[in-house]
């Protein structure tokens, strides 16, 4: 698998005026013209830091009384037809900010913090009752959608008896967009479990 190293770039939209603008991460600043590519992990280890869009912007101005209005979208090139496709930042991720220090393009399992939370996640697509198999395979939007071959194995992994040998499944999620997909849902169904839980609580 490919892992788009350099491809990636991160737009600032100005949601009032006709305003494009592209992150120069070798100046750390917003600039008029598109320059150099970086890798997804890159982007991510940045903006997960931040609460926001205005938070980064105001860290960036250094001025905390600012008003910003603008869109951030993560645009890249597709290999295969060159057809631009866009991501959304993650912002508020200490975990993912971790996963992409210690990523460049392609995820490093040599770390116990890593290895931990992938079994984590594949023990969650196993439970009979977890919803997780069934939202990853369905799932349409860019930042959530993995390639044809690992939802299938995401369906194989949830419909199978059998525990896997975590070395295969390691290999098959071994770039870094492609488990930044996987790792996204199973954020987000953590997130809806949790929900449910607090709605549950409160009801009795």
């Amino acid at each position: 698998m490919a892992n788009n190293k350099g491809r990636y770039f991160l737009k600032r939209e100005n949601i009032y005026k006709e305003e494009i603008e592209f992150f120069n991460f070798k100046t750390m600043d917003f600039e008029d013209k598109r320059n150099e590519g970086v890798m997804l992990s890159t982007i991510d280890s940045m903006t997960t830091l931040f609460s926001d869009g205005d938070e980064l912007e105001r860290y960036l101005s250094k001025d905390t009384r600012k008003e910003h209005m603008y869109k951030y979208i993560i645009v890249y090139r597709n290999n295969k037809n060159e057809e631009e496709r866009e991501l959304n930042p993650v912002w508020d991720d200490m975990k993912l900010n971790a996963i992409s220090k210690i990523s460049d393009g392609k995820i490093n399992y040599d770390n116990n913090i890593m290895i931990e939370l992938a079994e984590e996640i594949f023990d969650e697509i196993k439970k009979p009752n977890s919803l997780l198999a069934r939202k990853i395979v369905k799932a349409k939007k860019n930042d959530l959608k993995l390639d044809d071959y690992n939802k299938k194995l995401v369906g194989a992994l949830a419909s199978s008896k059998r525990s896997p040998f975590i070395g295969d499944l390691t290999e098959a999620f071994s770039s870094y967009k492609e488990f930044r997909a996987l790792y996204l849902n199973y954020k987000e169904n953590q997130n809806k479990k949790d929900d449910w839980k607090e709605i549950l609580r409160k009801l009795r």
